[in-house]
């Protein structure tokens, strides 16, 4: 499974490609449009051509920049997922100590009843953060 930096690092790759692929058509049309070429039939076959090239490579630069963003959406998942992981570790070692402290008062409690308060129910257990999407990596 990638990791954020993985998403991040190919959303980038896919945007440098997108800006590749628009740049390809720059070339070859300048000679139409600095009139290399001016009439005839070759100058409206190349038209159509260029059309037709112009409107594929659009399309594949617009279909890069999706998995861009497909890619960056994953790594915000994944920083996302990471930060649940964070914030259940802080909740379960505060959750432990507050459960240590609720079992001796509990225990001093039940010894002397009269003497030391009631610890109260016990403290619950911080909730697991839900189960991420399998394409998200556990790793940083």
């Amino acid at each position: 499974m990638p990791t954020q930096s993985e998403f991040e690092g190919a959303a980038g790759e896919f945007d440098r490609s997108a800006t590749h692929v628009d740049e390809l058509f720059r070339g070859p049309r300048q000679l139409l449009d600095e009139g290399v070429l001016v009439g005839g039939m070759l100058t409206l076959e190349l038209n159509l051509l260029f059309k037709h090239l112009r409107a594929m490579l659009s399309r594949r630069a617009d279909e890069l920049r999706d998995l861009a963003a497909t890619c960056r959406s994953r790594a915000e998942a994944c920083a996302a997922h990471q930060a649940a992981l964070r914030a259940f570790a802080t909740a379960t070692d505060t959750y432990e100590g507050e459960l240590r402290r609720w079992a001796m008062q509990s225990e001093a409690h039940n010894r002397w009843p009269d003497l030391v308060a009631s610890a109260g129910p016990a403290p619950r257990p911080p909730e697991a953060p839900p189960t991420p999407p399998s394409w998200v990596s556990a790793s940083h």
